[in-house]
């Protein structure tokens, strides 16, 4: 390769300013327009491969750059410069490895995403992936170094043992990440309870954790071996409509038919002004025993996921107590008076 006779009396590390400059004109002028252009068009496959070049392009451009300024100038010592494009090889390999790794990335993620039902969409795989392609471009790496790749595979292999002993923890949360997501019982988005009573949604299954966001925001992390061996609740399996039971006290002067007739009134209202309910659903009421001071029953609800159901509570609490009040039925627990004051001697 020779550069024209016409460029071939430039000074010669002007070709590396100009790879540099070339690679920093890409990397802030060109590449981030042009995925904002793609983002506001909804061409967001065409966005992501835009910005996955951020970084690799500068790469190259300086390779290009240092290798144009080496047949530039003759006068370069051979060795040096023998050295130097075994560099530029080995960087243009690791700047390709890096697109290849964030394409990966991005596409198996998206591939999760449209198959949520069948496959959880989990980080996991998409670090796997990602890790599997630095695994092949290193192997490419130590190929173009004149390394044999086989003796290293069988070297790895002989160490296999001490490495798994050595990251025994790491490699036993890795496998029990690959059970969880493997066995479809829990996903990202689903609502679970842990075993410790810490409960909430399910964030993300790493190489290592799994972190579940509670209703106050904050994340609880448990390792992937302290969850697969212990018992959770899944509020999203088998499905994620919930039955939602809400106690009713009812004093002993109060017609029970009435009240179970006020209570179901109120139910087929609520969860059509809430949207939190499941409108085909038929509330039912169940008076379960005599207390002490009133008969104990509970009105059945059902809500669409499970944190719906506070909203849908709450609500149908304050409408069934104004029922109640314009029915004229009292409160269920028996008036507390206070004595009347002893007469003054």
């Amino acid at each position: 390769m020779h550069l024209p006779p016409g460029l071939a009396n430039a000074p010669p590390f002007l070709w590396t300013l100009l790879g540099l400059l070339v690679g920093v004109v890409a990397e802030a002028f060109v590449l981030p327009p042009l995925q904002r252009s793609f983002e506001r068009r909804g061409r967001l496959t065409a966005a992501r491969m835009t910005g996955a070049l951020r970084g690799p392009v500068t790469i190259w451009a300086v390779a290009a750059g240092v290798r144009a300024t080496l047949l530039a100038d003759p006068g370069l010592r051979t060795d040096v410069s023998a050295f130097v494009l075994q560099a530029l090889t080995v960087a243009s390999i690791v700047a390709l490895t890096m697109l290849l790794a964030r394409v990966a990335g991005f596409g198996v993620g998206g591939y999760l995403r449209r198959r949520s039902e069948a496959i959880p969409s989990a980080s996991l795989f998409t670090s796997i992936a990602v890790l599997g392609i630095w695994a092949i471009g290193l192997l490419v790496i130590l190929s173009s170094l004149g390394i044999a790749v086989t003796p290293v595979l069988t070297a790895l292999g002989v160490g296999g043992l001490a490495v798994a002993l050595a990251l025994k923890d790491t490699l036993e949360n890795l496998f029990a990440g690959l059970q969880i997501v493997a066995s479809n019982q829990l996903r990202p988005g689903d609502y679970i309870k842990l075993e410790s009573g810490s409960e909430g949604y399910v964030a993300d299954v790493t190489w290592r954790n799994t972190t579940v966001r509670d209703l106050g925001d904050n994340l609880i992390v448990v390792p992937n071996s302290k969850l697969a061996q212990s018992t959770f609740v899944n509020y999203a399996l088998p499905q994620r409509e919930l039955t939602v039971s809400i106690p009713i006290l009812v004093p002993y002067d109060a017609d029970l038919i009435e009240v179970e007739r006020i209570a179901l009134e109120t139910a087929q209202t609520s969860p059509a002004e809430t949207r939190r309910g499941v409108e085909n659903f038929a509330p039912y009421v169940r008076f379960q025993e005599f207390g002490n001071e009133n008969v104990k029953g509970a009105i059945f609800l059902r809500t669409a996921v499970f944190s719906d159901q506070f909203v849908l509570r709450s609500d149908y609490i304050k409408r069934f107590h104004s029922a109640l009040r314009a029915a004229g039925i009292r409160a269920p627990f028996p008036a507390q008076t206070a004595p009347p004051p002893a007469p003054k001697a």
